[in-house]
């Protein structure tokens, strides 16, 4: 597996206390600190945004559909940049 330079998460969610700590539990669990994480709550939600550097391309894909996944979260969108 070929990691990509830095897999960027942009997430839409529900504004719940329980949500960020939810989202960055996916690092966690693989043992990572995302290098940098935004969050802008507003009348609609949480806006996310977490990116993580030297990350293989399978595993973002599985990060993104776990947090898919969870009740809490609209979409998730996940781009790779260099």
């Amino acid at each position: 597996m070929s990691p990509a330079s830095r897999a960027h998460f942009a997430i839409r969610a529900a504004a719940d206390p329980q949500t960020v700590p939810r989202l960055l539990n996916y690092f966690a669990q693989l043992g990572l600190v995302p290098a940098a994480i935004a969050m802008q709550a507003n009348e609609d939600g949480l806006a996310v945004e977490i990116t993580q550097h030297h990350l293989p391309l399978a595993n973002a894909h599985i990060i993104a559909e776990k947090m898919r996944a969870s009740c809490l979260v609209e979409t998730v969108s996940l781009a790779f940049s260099a």
